[in-house]
């Protein structure tokens, strides 16, 4: 295994710290509903680059629509159905609403060990971006057990369980890589960049209506984004 994919781990705990940072600054800090959406758009801008600038370049290279395709769309659907997982959990009590949580972080982790496969470079970049995306989820989270008035002791032990999911989750990511072939890599590159575009087209159109929605509407988009790609 390389360098840069043995150290995917320790990358992970950028994201990390700024995951319990927008967990910790919830109990100071409220912002309007315009500015928190404006952040929303943000990661959705910074992730979505990032996939354009750094992956698909990579995937393209490859030239293999094929097994590219088949990467994708199971990345994609594989989003989609922890998505409508997670919002049927989500409105059963606080506790599934942490558990959605923890695994939507858990898989965050899994795409940086994912992206290190590709290099260094990419790898920092991918991490580098889903900073933001965990500072919004568990500032989200956080400002919602404490207007359910949770103890501030299991507060702040939720808060930095969540943020060590990115590094727990990068771990599981090398462990998966170690234990796949490397014929598999173009796979696995194609699932990363489904996930990716997931987070942020997540972002940009809105948690509550992209729960919403059919499986298969949601897929519209994957479906285009993966035609340009295979015709290009």
């Amino acid at each position: 295994m390389s360098f840069s994919v043995t150290n995917a781990t320790w990358y992970a705990l950028v994201p990390m710290g700024a995951t319990l940072l927008g967990g910790l600054l919830a109990f100071c800090f409220h912002p309007k509903e315009k500015l928190f959406r404006f952040f929303e758009h943000l990661v959705a801008g910074v992730i979505i680059a990032a996939v354009a600038i750094e992956l698909i370049p990579k995937l393209l290279v490859l030239d293999a629509p094929w097994r590219m395709g088949f990467g994708f769309l199971l990345g994609a659907f594989f989003m989609l159905i922890l998505r409508k997982l997670f919002s049927k959990l989500s409105g059963l009590s606080q506790f599934t609403l942490v558990l959605a949580a923890a695994l939507d972080l858990l898989i965050d982790g899994v795409l940086i060990a994912l992206a290190f496969v590709a290099g260094r470079h990419m790898g920092v970049v991918i991490a580098l971006s889903l900073c933001l995306c965990g500072f919004l989820l568990n500032f989200t989270v956080s400002t919602n057990l404490i207007s359910r008035n949770w103890m501030k002791f299991f507060q702040i032990l939720v808060i930095v369980c969540l943020a060590l999911m990115l590094p727990l989750g990068a771990w599981s990511g090398n462990y998966l890589i170690e234990v796949l072939p490397r014929r598999y890599v173009l796979e696995l590159f194609s699932f990363a960049a489904a996930a990716l575009l997931f987070l942020g087209v997540e972002e940009l159109i809105g948690k509550g209506e992209c729960s919403k929605e059919p499986i298969l509407t949601s897929s519209g988009f994957f479906f285009g984004f993966l035609l340009l790609l295979i015709l290009r």
